[in-house]
């Protein structure tokens, strides 16, 4: 029985370490492509330039978390997750702004 349970816990942080660096390293990705977006409709332009400021701001923490290496907590990747999800959002936002329709906008 206790041979069971130190297998699973094994397996949990495996798939843990696993999950953190897949949900870190898409999180840099998200954000090298929204960086890759370069011009925006006018009437967006400001906005469209200060969102990909922000996220580029987390461009360091997100290089760091990377190359520390330390183990995060499952909130910690419960959050990161999360954080992805408004990463692709963003995305999605900046690239209808960078190449969307004039009308549509």
């Amino acid at each position: 029985m206790e041979d069971t349970a130190l297998e699973e816990e094994g397996e949990h942080q495996q798939r843990s370490k696993a999950d953190e660096k897949e949900v870190i390293q898409s999180l840099v990705e998200i954000e090298e492509a929204i960086g890759a977006y370069g011009d925006y409709r006018k009437t967006q332009r400001k906005e469209c330039f200060n969102l990909v400021r922000r996220i580029k701001l987390l461009s360091p923490l997100l290089e760091e978390i990377r190359e520390n290496g330390c183990p995060l907590s499952p909130r910690s990747i419960s959050c990161f997750n999360d954080l992805k999800k408004a990463f692709l959002c963003a995305k999605k936002l900046l690239k209808t702004c960078n190449s969307g329709s004039k009308i549509y906008l």
